[in-house]
């Protein structure tokens, strides 16, 4: 009886001294904290989305810039709660299934992330009511008062329309600034490894959602065309090295340091994009298939696929199958696709099969259901004129974070 109360006992201090350690708070931001909980739960959430290792070293190396983003999110949202704005909740969802849009993630694959990993759904809910609020927050202050004149507009329009007739990139960044939390060391120390963890797999827009602080990263980092004249001639320099595809060096910016990723290069007459919606299927291998069986599989697969006309009729087939699994992507940009899987269907017109990949689950392929070439649509004086409000606030709100951190009272404890 002694020996199950004194276990009692300790069992009952190791509870109470781990809902102690979840509480602390670790940082303060005005009437606000964030607690060790909150700080756990937004990095699991960053480094699983991101397709990271959730590892005690990942988790020591990206707190700082997590708390840095966390601390940034709670300033948005005490400003847009003095002025009253309000997010509904079908925004939000609207603005999760974009951020799985964006990462070319399939619809409802977020919710599934954060109950495999038991992760509050409020954690990303936040993160997306901030971003939303933000938005509103700086239209509704400076809208009134950002002026673009018939003048300002044409300049420009016909700049876009010159711009045609010049080879554009389709630029994505991951920006980690330089500021009073975080030191010069420290942010080109972690722009350095999340750049490994992308080429060990983690996918580049995820790791923009949940790590840059560029008002891009709501969109996976997705800078949208450019030419060479929109852009910074450092990363010009890195731009010009790039293949499609490929990730630059950290780059060294008045900002802090900057990651650029090359998702596809346009000359001018050449379609802007390709969208395409893929099909993934498996097949699997009999038990303890010998290399004989293994490659009978993927001559079945492969012979099943010529049998059809389109994705249903492959999927209808699949289905009679015991084992057989398929998922549809649903349609993305072909430059979202992993970098693993474009070279295997950037070729493939509608309808057809890539090469079969064996692997330890079975043999897997992605048909192509759908591809379309998309063309750069001609520019109007409307479209032109919102896009530079658009820049306008962008730059309005660095400038307006910079003031609320500078004015807020923020302690962040060890």
């Amino acid at each position: 009886m002694r020996f199950f109360s004194l276990l009692v006992v300790l069992l009952t201090t190791t509870l109470t001294c781990s809902a102690a350690q979840e509480s602390r708070i670790v940082a303060v931001i005005n009437e606000n904290v964030i607690t060790q909980k909150d700080l756990d739960n937004r990095l699991k959430l960053a480094i699983v989305s991101a397709g990271l290792a959730d590892s005690a070293q990942n988790r020591k190396d990206l707190k700082d810039q997590i708390l840095n983003v966390m601390i940034d999110e709670l300033l948005q949202l005490q400003a847009i709660k003095k002025e009253s704005i309000k997010i509904s909740d079908g925004d939000i969802e609207e603005a999760i299934s974009s951020m799985e849009e964006s990462s070319g993630s399939p619809q409802g694959s977020i919710s599934k992330l954060l109950k495999a990993n038991h992760i509050p759904e409020s954690v990303i809910k936040q993160q997306a009511e901030a971003q939303l609020g933000w938005v509103d927050y700086l239209r509704g202050k400076y809208l009134p008062m950002v002026q673009i004149s018939d003048s300002m507009t044409e300049h420009e329009l016909a700049k876009l329309q010159g711009d045609e007739q010049k080879t554009q990139y389709h630029i994505a960044e991951i920006v980690l600034p330089i500021n009073e939390q975080i030191s010069e060391e420290k942010a080109r120390k972690d722009i350095s490894k999340l750049r490994s963890d992308i080429q060990r797999g983690a996918h580049f827009s995820a790791v923009a959602q949940q790590f840059s602080q560029a008002s891009t990263a709501a969109k996976g980092g997705d800078m949208g065309w450019l030419t060479e004249d929109d852009i910074s001639p450092e990363i010009k320099a890195a731009v010009e090295q790039l293949e499609t595809g490929q990730l630059s060096l950290p780059i060294k910016s008045s900002n802090g340091y900057t990651l650029i990723y090359l998702m596809g290069r346009q000359r001018p007459g050449e379609p802007i994009d390709t969208t395409i919606s893929l099909l993934q299927v498996q097949m699997p291998y009999p038990f303890l298939a010998t290399e004989y069986e293994v490659r009978e599989t993927s001559e079945k697969l492969t012979k099943l696929a010529r049998s059809c006309n389109t994705c249903a009729e492959f999927q209808k087939k699949l289905t009679a199958i015991e084992g057989s699994k398929y998922e549809n992507s649903g349609s993305m940009s072909i430059d979202q696709l992993n970098s693993e899987i474009r070279p295997l269907v950037a070729h493939l017109k509608q309808g057809q099969l890539s090469e079969v990949l064996p692997t330890q689950d079975g043999a897997i392929a992605f048909m192509v259901c759908s591809k379309r070439e998309i063309k750069q649509e001609p520019w109007t004086k409307d479209a032109v004129r919102n896009m530079l409000i658009q820049k306008k606030l962008s730059l309005l709100s660095r400038r307006d974070l910079r003031d609320l951190k500078r004015h807020a009272f923020i302690q962040v404890r060890e």
